[in-house]
């Protein structure tokens, strides 16, 4: 994600100009915003959590983790019509970060890349506006899937039975 970041033309990423963040938690997205204080553009934000669900094929589980990032920018709080802009805007970024992410998984999918998105949901996408965040953070969150197959079998050498 940090790589998309880095490349998309709207977030610009840098060493000199942090806009890509990663968290472990809304606390720490809440701490995180609060360090930044006053920032122009788009601010990404991907969540580092072990969240999905286990789902039974037959024989096997398949292991649906969730994926989550942010796409947030400063408005004014008392300016609806700035508030829906940034969201608007936020929303554009992410359907080109959707774009992006489609595209390295027809990649990853025919061979030609190893990006870790061959096995991408493609109609797990899901989205929803954020916000207020602090001091005038507004966006959209959007999250995915990428199915694995689990190990979940009972090996009676696990258990003390």
């Amino acid at each position: 994600m940090r790589n998309l970041a880095e490349q998309s033309k709207d977030i610009q990423h840098s060493e000199l100009k942090p806009t890509f963040h990663r968290i472990t938690n809304l606390s720490t997205l809440e701490e995180m915003l609060n360090n930044m204080g006053t920032v122009d553009g788009y601010q990404m934000i991907v969540e580092d959590v072990q969240e999905g669900m286990f789902l039974d094929q037959g024989a096997s589980l398949i292991d649906y983790p969730t994926f989550r990032f942010y796409v947030v920018k400063n408005a004014p709080a008392n300016d609806f019509n700035a508030i829906e802009q940034a969201k608007s805007a936020c929303k554009d970024v992410v359907r080109k970060i959707i774009g992006r992410i489609r595209r390295d998984n027809y990649n990853d999918a025919s061979g030609e890349t190893s990006n870790g998105l061959r096995d991408l949901e493609r109609n797990s996408f899901q989205y929803f506006s954020v916000g207020p965040m602090l001091d005038g953070f507004w966006g959209i969150q959007c999250s995915f899937n990428i199915h694995e197959h689990a190990n979940c079998a009972y090996n009676a050498n696990d258990w003390n039975e």
